[in-house]
């Protein structure tokens, strides 16, 4: 997996190279083939992955790449992997939450769905305990909840990263209501 990560920028840079130099329409990134990009970040034992990340968003911008839900999703979940110090995890959490804001705004065309709030739950941890990780994952799972995205996967996520019945106590986040919502609106 360590050689997954240089390999597939190396790769992107090349066709990025290829569209620009040589006008090959074929070489322009499409989702198909940044998405498995940022899922070798996701998997990769690199800090800094948020700014590694808007490294290869600034670079697609530049050549008007249009990202879909997918690659997205696999920006979050790449993002949720962060192993640096707190200032390293406080930025890839940022850049989550600015991608989930987006995903959320309605401006893109599609919305977030349950395997953007399953990534940000993961995002959540990114997050310190003593800073509120669980108001952030209880927030988190409130808005999954109310969008009808909260199916199985997502709670059972929040249960096993969260692991504290505070996140369930006193009603906040009621688990039946949150499933049922989503059932009908299947």
């Amino acid at each position: 997996p360590d050689e997954c990560w240089p390999r597939a920028r190396q790769l992107l840079d090349d066709l990025i190279r290829k569209f620009l130099d040589e006008n090959d329409a074929r070489c322009k990134p499409q989702p198909f083939c940044v998405t498995p990009l940022f899922m070798s970040l996701a998997r990769a034992n690199v800090d800094n992955k948020a700014q590694k990340a808007l490294d290869v968003i600034r670079q697609l911008e530049a050549v008007g790449f249009v990202h879909n839900l997918v690659s997205y999703n696999a920006l979050l979940n790449a993002l949720s992997t962060e192993r640096g110090d707190k200032q390293m995890k406080g930025e890839a959490f940022k850049l989550a939450l600015s991608t989930f804001k987006l995903l959320r705004s309605g401006s893109l065309g599609f919305d977030a769905d349950s395997i953007t709030y399953n990534s940000m739950l993961h995002c959540g941890m990114l997050v310190p305990l003593d800073e509120g990780r669980i108001k952030v994952m209880k927030r988190i799972l409130q808005i999954c909840r109310d969008e009808g995205k909260a199916n199985s996967i997502v709670l059972s996520t929040a249960k096993r990263l969260i692991g504290s019945p505070e996140l369930f106590a006193g009603g906040d986040v009621d688990l039946a209501a949150a499933e049922w919502k989503s059932k009908r609106r299947k």
